[in-house]
């Protein structure tokens, strides 16, 4: 059985490098950059509450998967929306992303999981 490599922030930020070059879009690329600081330096904090960090960094992923999903589906071309309608957009929706991507509808209640827990009345 292979080891998995060991995966550090900074390298799983750097799947979201494309965010940084939304040159055209100032304040939606400030926002990720800002995200991917944060992000980063949570990882290197240390926390009493592990849950409440896991929280916090699945509400910035969130917002970060967002981002690129709006980026990668070309909405950040001039006309579509504006920058901040989506930073707006993805602020509402970033707690109930993962609920959305799996399904499961706003009325519902969501299962115990760890996936859920950027969803801040869950628990």
């Amino acid at each position: 059985m292979k080891k998995k490599d060991y995966v550090t922030p900074e390298t799983y930020i750097k799947n979201y490098t494309e965010l940084s070059t939304l040159n055209d879009f100032p304040l939606v690329q400030k926002a990720c950059l800002e995200l991917q600081k944060h992000f980063i330096g949570i990882c290197h904090t240390k926390c009493d509450n592990i849950l409440q960090q896991i929280s916090e960094l699945l509400e910035i992923d969130a917002q970060l998967q967002m981002y690129l999903e709006f980026f990668q589906h070309d909405f950040f071309e001039e006309g579509k929306l504006v920058e901040e309608d989506i930073i707006e957009m993805i602020q509402n929706d970033k707690n109930t992303y993962y609920r959305q991507l799996t399904g499961i509808a706003i009325n519902q209640k969501v299962p115990e999981k760890l996936i859920f827990l950027s969803e801040k009345d869950t628990y």
